[in-house]
This record gives C-alpha cells, structure tokens and sequence, in this order.
C-alpha cells in the first residue's frame, strides 16, 4: 500500500493516461458511427458487389470495436482514481493499453471509410441529383394541377392524363432517400412526362377545338358531296348492267349496297361529334373523327368505284389491244433479259414461267376475235396479272445476277 504522499505525486500521470484513454475512447466511438452510418447509405443508395464487400469488412472492425470499448470501460472500473485504494502507477500502463487499442480500432475504422470515401461521395452526389429530380417533378404535377383546374369544363382524356400523372407520383411519395437515387430518379422523370402531358393537353385545347371545328366544317361537306354523288348513280349502273356481263360490275354494286346505310348514317353522327366538342370533349371527338374519317372513305371509294369501274371498262372494250400490246412488251423485255448476252445459262424456272405468260396472252388474244359479250373485267384483271408475274421474274434475274 502506497502512502498518500507517494500516491498523490504518482496521480497526475493517471489523470493523463485516463484523458488519453477517454480522448482515444471518443475517436474510434466517432469513428465507428461515422463508418457504420456511411455504409448503410451506401448499401441502400447504391446496392451491388461494392457497397456489399464495405458491409463486409465493416463487420469485424464492428465487432472489435465493441470489444476494445468493453475492455476500456472495464480498465475504467478498475482502476477507479477518485477511489483511494486505487493504484496510480498500475492504472498507468493498463489506461495506455486501452489508448493503444482505442487509437488502433479508431484507425482502422477511418482507414475503412477513406477506402470508400470516393463511392460515397459518388452516392451523395447520386443522392442530391436525385432529391432534386423529384422537387422538380412535384412542381411539374403542381403545374399540372393547376391547368386542370384553370379548364371548365375538364374534358375526360385530360382528366385521364392527370390520374396517370398522379398515379405515377405515387413512385416518389418516399423521396429519393427511401427509394433510392436511381429508382427516384427514373419515378420522377416519369412523373414530369406525365404531368407535362397534361399541360400540353390542357393548354391546346383551344387551338385543338377550333381545329376539329374546321375538320367538321369540312367533312359535312365531303358527306353532303357523297351524298349527291350517290343519288346520282342510277344512270352508271344502268349503263354497266346493260352493256356489260355481271362479273364485271358484281363487285363495286355489292360494295355500293353495303356503303349505303353507312352514307345515311353519316350526317347524324357529324352532328353528334359537333355536340360533343361543344360539350368539351375535344380528346373523345378527336377519338371518333378518325373512325368518321375511315367510314366516309368507304363509302366514297364505293361509290366513287361505280364511275370508275364504268370508264375503266369502256376503255378496254373500245381499245382492247392496248393492255394487251402492255403485257406483251413486259414479258419480251423479261425474255430478253433472262437469254442476256448468251455467257449464262437461263435458268429452266425462269423460262417455264414466261413461256407460261406467252401462252395466257395467246390465250386471251385468241378470245378476242370471239363474238358476244366478254367479261373485259376479266380480261384486264388477267392482263395485269401477266405484267406483275412478268414484273417479278425481272427483280428474280437481277437479284440472281447482282444487278
């Protein structure tokens, strides 16, 4: 037992030896939070093989910091300086192994993390890039909103567009600290388009009504000239049941008949789509103008076709030898190329499929010299069939040949 004298002079270096303790104690304490905190954001930031391998080496540095600060905390018990019966001189050198523990664990604590200092600072930035992608979506919706709001009434497909809009904000209720900055960054991008798509639609509505106005103004004329040319065609089908054989003029009568309740149809509904883009619908107008559009194509290729079917028919019959002569020259000109200049050898394909088209034009050359109605339908149907069949053995010989 030492005296009180001897104590006294040997406590001021105990004193010492435990602030070193305490002081090396706060840096590896700092030390661990700091890195413990840092690798939780960057495995939740940016998950993958790196953010792993931290996690993993930050384990046993975990587990021995909790031991050396368990060891440290023991020594200060042990060695208790306010206590009299404590030993300065012992306390010395078990407070300086603590200190060397502490300062050693502390080091390799912050050696670990200024390892992954540059990935973390890569995630931070990730983090601050992505925080802000999402501000900027929630002011994108807020404009949306806003423009929404601005319109009355508010027309289905823009009220569409923005339960989209909101619906994809839902991807970033989180911010991009639970999500994630990729996942946040891709979830705002897509709030902004959507939420941009709603401003467009709701600032074009005008421009886009007064269009779809003009587009009606103009189809009603197209229906109502249709409509006339349709009420005109009793003398064209008279003509083509009179002067030519039912095959030839079947099919655009047929097509006529099924246009008619379609033409009929057609003032009706230009005058509904005028109620409904009065009413505000601009977007399910424009939706259903385009089917107006088709259906009155229809019925203008049907009825149009009778006029058509009607010359085309009187322009074989009065020069028949002209299509004729057409489909001749088209397959010579294939002969000629198939021979070529005599260095290749004409395929046996090519030449059975001409000589095919040389017998079907003697063919129908023949049938003109018989007396009594022909079908002339029939025959130009015939003749541009040989010219397309022609046609092909031409692209056949030039792909074969590399030309």
């Amino acid at each position: 037992m030492r005296s009180r004298r001897d104590r006294e002079q040997l406590l001021p270096a105990a004193q010492a030896a435990r602030d070193r303790a305490m002081q090396a104690f706060y840096r590896m304490d700092s030390a661990q939070r700091a890195v413990t905190v840092a690798s939780a954001a960057y495995s939740r930031l940016e998950p993958g093989p790196d953010a792993g391998r931290m996690a993993a080496e930050l384990a046993p540095l975990d587990a021995e910091a909790e031991q050396v600060a368990a060891r440290y905390i023991a020594t200060l018990d042990r060695f208790d300086l306010e206590l009299p019966s404590t030993d300065p001189a012992a306390a010395v050198p078990a407070l300086d192994e603590a200190t060397w523990a502490l300062e050693a664990a502390a080091t390799r604590l912050e050696q670990l993390q200024g390892r992954y200092a540059p990935a973390l600072e890569r995630a931070d930035r990730a983090l601050v890039e992505a925080t802000a992608r999402v501000q900027e979506a929630r002011a994108a919706l807020e404009r949306a909103r806003s423009a929404v709001a601005a319109l009355d009434p508010v027309p289905h497909d823009v009220a569409d567009l923005l339960r989209g809009a909101e619906q994809a904000a839902q991807g970033i209720a989180g911010g991009a600290v639970q999500q994630g900055p990729e996942a946040a960054r891709r979830a705002a991008e897509e709030v902004r388009r959507s939420a941009d798509r709603v401003v467009q639609a709701a600032s074009t509505l005008g421009e886009r009504s007064a269009a779809l106005e003009r587009r009606l103004a103009s189809l009603g004329v197209r229906v109502d000239a249709v409509a006339y040319r349709a009420e005109a065609l009793a003398p064209d089908l008279s003509t083509l049941r009179r002067d030519f054989v039912e095959p030839s003029w079947r099919d655009v009568e047929g097509a006529l008949a099924a246009a008619r309740p379609l033409l009929a149809a057609l003032p009706d509904r230009v005058a509904d789509l005028r109620r409904l883009l009065h009413a505000g619908e601009v977007g399910r107008a424009e939706e259903q103008v385009r089917q107006l559009v088709s259906d009155l194509e229809r019925a203008e290729a049907a009825v149009d076709g009778v006029g058509r079917r009607l010359q085309a028919l009187r322009a074989v019959e009065s020069r028949p030898r002209e299509p004729l002569e057409r489909a001749r020259f088209a397959v010579r000109d294939a002969q000629r190329l198939v021979v070529g200049s005599g260095k290749e050898a004409p395929r046996p394909a090519w030449v059975a499929r001409l000589d095919g088209l040389v017998a079907r034009l003697e063919q129908l050359e023949h049938g003109l010299g018989v007396r009594g109605h022909r079908d002339w339908w029939a025959y130009a149907a015939e003749l541009g069939s040989i010219e397309r069949t022609a046609a092909q053995v031409v692209d056949d010989v030039r792909r074969a040949r590399g030309r």
